[in-house]
């Protein structure tokens, strides 16, 4: 067995994979034309087949902001918040859904990202909790 190199995950062919397939008249035999881009879920998550971008260096301070406000409404020292806009880079104002609000959030993502930076976020938790 291979050592994962980045966050990617092998994406297993399940029951919601073939529901959502019949439903846009796929079938595990199609072969996309050049450049076609075939999603096989309604979601996209790196744990589902998703991508893993790091962008730390271009998220806008606005979301910054934002994250710090969803932190101080815990009692936790970190979390990871889960949000969906359409430019990380840009003012967020009123153009952001959190998904999710995560008191363990998934590391690997972050450490071993398909692109960009490594980021040593289980070294940053370890300091900030010792």
């Amino acid at each position: 067995m291979n050592p994962r190199n980045n966050c990617l995950c092998e994406i297993r062919l399940d029951d919601i994979t073939f529901e959502f397939m019949e439903k846009n008249n796929l079938t595990v035999d199609y072969v996309p034309g050049k450049g076609e881009k075939v999603f096989l879920r309604g979601n996209s998550n790196v744990s589902t087949g998703g991508n893993c971008y790091d962008v730390t260096n271009t998220v806008h301070p606005s979301v910054l902001k934002l994250a710090k406000k969803i932190l101080n409404t815990y009692a936790v020292p970190f979390i990871g918040i889960d949000l969906l806009t359409a430019d990380i880079a840009k003012d967020i104002k009123d153009d952001y859904v959190i998904c999710e609000v995560n008191s363990a959030p998934g590391l690997s993502l972050h450490m071993l990202p398909e692109k960009g930076l490594s980021r040593n976020v289980a070294g940053a938790i370890v300091d900030l909790l010792f």
